[in-house]
């Protein structure tokens, strides 16, 4: 089955502006766009599990998880589901988060993936960041074996 550990290394990335993350050896190989305006590569890793959760706090949310669920789905035949406050992967949008309009923080552990946005934009771009980590055969539009 396939096991995307694209996600190595887990990390905490904290991006403000349109930055993202990454997790390989170090900050410096991080292939993302827009470059993150901050990165921390911690030691670990993320696998994406056949039963995905995508949470959600907001209508502006549901629909940024329900676009990336269907990306998920389509390239690895895994269930992705989207509903819920409690996911391995949750998108969250709070107007009072400290960080620039477009800008995200993602986080991601072993348990799973949070991406925490002032705005639908920044959790979208977020999301983006997220996907970019992920080997490049989840862009596929069709089911792939990684």
């Amino acid at each position: 089955m396939a096991k995307f550990n694209r996600l190595l290394g887990s990390f905490v990335a904290c991006a403000a502006m349109l930055g993202g993350i990454s997790t390989p050896a170090s900050a410096a190989d991080i292939n993302i766009i827009p470059i993150p305006v901050k990165t921390q590569v911690q030691k670990g890793e993320f696998v994406l599990p056949q039963k995905v959760v995508i949470a959600y706090q907001t209508a502006e949310g549901r629909n940024i998880a329900q676009y990336m669920a269907d990306k998920l789905k389509a390239s690895t035949g895994y269930e992705v589901t989207v509903g819920g406050k409690k996911g391995n992967i949750s998108i969250q949008i709070s107007p009072s988060l400290k960080i620039a309009e477009e800008g995200y923080r993602l986080t991601v552990t072993a348990k799973g993936v949070v991406i925490k946005a002032k705005t639908a934009k920044g959790a979208f771009y977020g999301m983006q960041s997220f996907m970019q980590l992920l080997p490049a055969q989840i862009e596929s539009a069709t089911r792939v074996q990684v």
